[in-house]
């Protein structure tokens, strides 16, 4: 367990990075197997670096250029980040469910964007965190 936050930030970068080398290493040969495994395989690496753009989207351009309205958006994250903490709570009764919310935050804000970071980082094979 990271003992700050920035040793906490390096370590989900690393992480990260190995998550998209072994997308990319596994991506050469998934459109063999099964179609419907494939389509979700390939959706699964897709949508997280698609998903910064999609908040970018909806949270600046939509409002500023077309004049939506983000809330549509905003509730949406935050009812799925309720139903995420509450599932969270009734599976181990843990009083820390709203820790969710704060997960949520720094995800949308932070450790979204950590995945462009991590692809034009991906040849670095350090820990970062020693």
């Amino acid at each position: 367990m990271p003992e700050g936050w920035s040793k906490y930030i390096r370590q989900q970068a690393r992480w990260k990075r190995s998550w998209i080398r072994e997308m990319l290493f596994a991506g050469r040969w998934m459109w063999r197997k099964h179609p419907l495994a494939a389509v979700s395989w390939y959706a699964m690496t897709l949508l997280p670096l698609i998903a910064p753009l999609v908040m970018i989207h909806a949270l600046v351009i939509g409002p500023m250029v077309y004049h939506r309205r983000a809330g549509f958006y905003v509730v949406g994250v935050l009812l799925v980040t309720l139903l995420w903490s509450f599932y969270y709570l009734e599976k181990t009764g843990r009083p820390h469910w709203w820790a969710g919310f704060l997960f949520t935050i720094t995800y949308v804000l932070f450790f979204s964007w950590q995945g462009y970071y991590s692809l034009a980082t991906v040849h670095k094979t350090h820990w970062g965190t020693r």
